[in-house]
């Protein structure tokens, strides 16, 4: 890069002689190229630090992606697992109501069943009842035609004691 000084000795070169004045003016140049240098030593380093800051964020961005990615991934398995623990739940409960209709229809057929046999052994009891009724009644009817006919039989053998 030119400097100020440069420029300024070269034109002088050119012209020849210097004045009172153009010392001044090359002093001037100077302290411009040495606040000129400065400056841009100045933005070189600050170009340097906000590239290292870059570099820096760029690492932690890629990192970060890197740790996003693996997280997707858990994310994405882990709503896999639900997934299949919801479907194994629904089977699950599926399969229970099932059972529970099942078991209602052979609860009400046992009802059903329970409510026939109590009809059945009411009929049967009634129906035994007017048998032991009936018995009872011929069992009385027996014991007084018995009784009748053992009277009679005594009546006859007292007669018969009687003539002889």
């Amino acid at each position: 890069m030119e400097t100020f000084t440069d420029i300024f000795s070269e034109s002088l070169i050119k012209k020849g002689s210097l004045t009172s004045c153009e010392e001044e003016l090359r002093e001037l140049m100077r302290q411009i190229d040495l606040m000129v240098t400065a400056k841009k030593a100045e933005w070189e380093n600050h170009i340097h630090a906000v590239q290292i800051q870059l570099d820096k964020k760029t690492k932690e961005l890629e990192f970060v992606k890197v740790q996003l990615e693996q997280k997707s991934h858990e994310v994405g398995g882990l709503q896999q697992k639900v997934d299949e623990m919801e479907m194994t739940q629904r089977d699950i409960v599926t399969e229970y109501e099932e059972h529970v209709i099942h078991l209602k229809e052979e609860v009400d057929h046992l009802k059903y069943e329970h409510e026939k046999l109590q009809k059945k052994s009411s009929k049967q009891t009634t129906h035994i009842e007017k048998e032991r009724d009936q018995v009872g009644y011929w069992d009385l009817k027996v014991v007084a035609i018995t009784f009748f006919y053992f009277i009679n039989f005594i009546v006859i053998l007292l007669n018969s004691n009687h003539r002889v």
